[in-house]
């Protein structure tokens, strides 16, 4: 009878009524939890009647007895919860995750009582486990399939130096053509499958740091400096601020977007590479041949080869696997479409702790 009285003495008959029929969990805690009223949604939600939910303490509720005092603490703390991750215990043991949004109510400067309002999120978060268990078979797939593959490729590698050695002079030079076209198909194969190996690393956990960009550059443009110097690349770094990252695949990404100017640049004029930030955007520029403005999407997508691949060999994946890098970090990757000079790609890098 006390707690009717609570309801009726600080609610209207309308939002009373309101409240009862949502399909969302709606409760009324006193200071220490304890439930004053609730709607049947957050009764039966936990298997019980509302005769027997009313009554019963958070703590009793909670999976961790010690997640009811912290919620508490929390909402002294902050004032008002949103969005408040908890575990609940149902009446038949079973586990049920919800998000709360709770605030306290004060009237004439005292405390009252705790509005909360719950949503059950046990069905997404099975559906977000189950995609998780999924990505990783496949990426498992992957990496094992990726890896068991290079086997047969260096034994038929070695398998055509054999034949050469055996042959000697007397291989007819149609053969040794077969030969050599069974070589270079082998060696683009096992590109193809170091650069799956990559693809499905890039979700595998790594620690965040503190990342010096600047610093990943240096050692990218280190590793193709042979390269850089014959060609007579120009190469112009603006300072770009550190940023919260993960090292290993903050250098992938470099590697990726300078070794693709460096592959797809224009036999018309000396190549020239321009890595600047602004903006929160970091952009990677050449004046390369470019691509058209239509294929600005498709490019970041595996396996997609835009050019001839007589003239420029890869495997398609090199700008996949940045997109993908970028994406990790909480970022978005573009083309800069009104740049018709060559290519010039935007990123940005957004990783949190």
């Amino acid at each position: 009878m006390q707690t009717f009285n609570f309801y009726n003495e600080n609610i209207s008959l309308e939002i009373k009524n309101i409240i009862s029929l949502v399909a969302e969990g709606a409760q009324y805690f006193d200071q220490n939890a304890v439930v004053l009223w609730a709607n049947e949604a957050e009764a039966h939600n936990l298997g019980y009647s509302l005769e027997e939910y009313i009554g019963m303490s958070l703590e009793d509720l909670c999976v961790e007895a010690d997640d009811a005092r912290i919620f508490l603490e929390q909402l002294e703390t902050q004032g008002t919860l949103h969005n408040y991750p908890m575990q609940l215990k149902g009446k038949d043991g079973s586990i049920k995750y919800v998000v709360m949004n709770a605030c306290k109510h004060w009237q004439d400067n005292k405390f009252s009582y705790i509005r909360c309002f719950s949503r059950d999120i046990t069905q997404e978060k099975a559906k977000e486990a189950d995609f998780k268990r999924t990505i990783g078979d496949l990426e498992k797939f992957n990496y094992i399939a990726s890896h068991d593959l290079q086997a047969p490729l260096r034994a038929l590698n070695g398998y055509c130096e054999l034949l050469k050695l055996d042959a000697g002079d007397a291989m007819p030079e149609s053969a040794q053509e077969d030969i050599k076209g069974i070589v270079t198909a082998t060696k683009n194969m096992k590109n193809l499958l170091n650069d799956l190996l990559r693809y499905s690393r890039i979700s595998r956990p790594e620690d965040l740091s503190d990342v010096s960009l600047n610093e990943c550059i240096k050692q990218v443009l280190d590793f193709y400096h042979k390269g850089i110097q014959e060609l007579d690349v120009r190469v112009e770094i603006g300072e770009i601020p550190n940023m919260t990252g993960y090292e290993k695949l903050v250098l992938q990404l470099f590697d990726q977007l300078i070794s693709n100017a460096l592959k797809f640049r224009s036999p018309e004029r000396k190549l020239k590479i321009e890595i600047t930030h602004n903006d929160s955007c970091i952009c990677v520029k050449d004046n390369g041949i470019g691509i058209d403005a239509k294929y600005a999407e498709l490019i970041f997508e595996p396996m997609k080869k835009l050019h001839d691949e007589s003239a420029y060999i890869g495997t398609g994946l090199g700008l996949a696997i940045a997109k993908k890098i970028v994406e990790k970090h909480n970022g978005k990757i573009w083309v800069d479409t009104s740049y018709s000079d060559g290519l010039s790609i935007f990123f940005t890098l957004n990783a949190k702790d």
